[in-house]
Formats: structure tokens, sequence, C-alpha cells
């Protein structure tokens, strides 16, 4: 019998496979047979470990989930003041094409449809969201707190409509109909006028577009 260790790191190589699976073929396309021969093992063995596909869908989102919000966290840490950790915040969440940024966003839109039917990806939805709205909450929260925010709305709706606009953004980024870059200025000049900063967008684009990104 396998040891837990060695179960654990098979499972992980199994949720790997399975994202690997679905951004290159999509869900509609990707089979269990498809899964197992990117992992390496038989169907009998994806399903030993995933009795059931939409648990493994649901591990998988929640995965890749878990690791665009710690990217996102750690690209604000890097930040000081409300107004650059709010702009890293969003230039965090707008992916790039060709990327682990890119490919994260296109495997989490592949599954979030499944959320409506299946309680596991429900769920991971659910904190995804949440977590985000959090990063946001925090950024607003210290720009408040140094006076250089006055939100027109609260902060819970200020959070929860950016994070909205982001992902109305997001298939439009990946698909080219929207640049990265006008997709991350017209996210800041929306931000800019919930938290009554006008100078904010003009002045972190301005910076951003003189660093190497």
């Amino acid at each position: 019998m396998a040891r837990p260790r060695d179960q654990d790191r098979r499972r992980r190589e199994i949720v790997d496979a399975a994202a690997r699976t679905l951004v290159e073929r999509g869900y509609a396309a990707t089979r269990l047979r498809d899964i197992a021969d990117a992992a390496g093992v038989t169907s009998a063995s994806v399903l030993y470990y995933y009795p059931e596909l939409a648990e493994l869908y649901g591990r998988t989102y929640a995965v890749a989930a878990d690791e665009y919000v710690a990217r996102r966290r750690e690209r604000m840490e890097t930040e000081t003041g409300g107004r650059a950790q709010l702009f890293a915040c969003i230039e965090s969440g707008v992916p790039t094409i060709d990327s682990s940024s890119g490919r994260a966003t296109l495997l989490l839109i592949e599954l979030e449809p499944l959320a409506c039917r299946h309680p596991e990806i429900a769920a991971s939805h659910f904190s995804f969201v949440e977590a985000q709205q959090e990063l946001y909450r925090l950024a607003l929260r210290t720009g408040i707190d140094e006076g250089s925010f006055s939100l027109t709305l609260d902060l819970e709706r200020t959070a929860r409509l950016i994070l909205a606009a982001e992902d109305g953004l997001a298939l439009n980024v990946l698909t080219g109909q929207v640049s990265r870059e006008e997709s991350i200025r017209s996210l800041s000049e929306l931000a800019a006028a919930l938290v009554g900063d006008p100078d904010m967008g003009h002045r972190q684009l301005q910076g951003w577009a003189e660093s190497p990104r």
C-alpha cells in the first residue's frame, strides 16, 4: 500500500496534469483518458484518487485559485501606501497572454461555469472571490487610514465593483480584444473615481509605464 506521502504526491501530480490538460484542450474537449495520459497513469489510477471528476476539478480549481491569490498578495506586499498597493492589486490581477498568469486565468475561466452544478467547485469559487476582495479591501483600508482615499461608496461595495470590472475584462484580454495595458488603465481610472483620488490612476500608470515589467 502506498505511503501517505506518496499518495499526496500522486494526487498533486494528477491535479497538475488536469490543469495542463484543461488549459491545452478546454473543459469541453477534456476526457478522463487525456488527464491520465498527461499524468502518466491509467484512468483507473485517476479514479482511485479522485472517484468523481467533479472532485478532481474542484481540487484543481482550488489549487489554481490559491496560487493565484498568493501571487497577488506577494506583489502587493512589495508596495507601501494605499495608492501603490491598490495599483499593484489591479496590475497583478490582469493576465498576460502566454504566461503563467494567463494560463491560470484561462484554467479558472474554464472551470467556473461548473460551480452552478458542483458544490466542490462552488465552494472554491466563493473562497477565491472572497480572498481577492479581501486584497482590495486591504489596499482600500490603507488608503483610507493614511488619508489618500475618500470612498464614494462603502468599502465592501468598492472592492466588489473593482473586482467585477477586472473579471469582466479578463476574457477580453486573453482573446486579444483589449490589451493588457488598456485593461490596467481602465481599471485604474475606475478605482481612482471610486476612491475619490483622481491623481491615483495617472500617477501610478506613469510610474508603471516607466519601469520594467
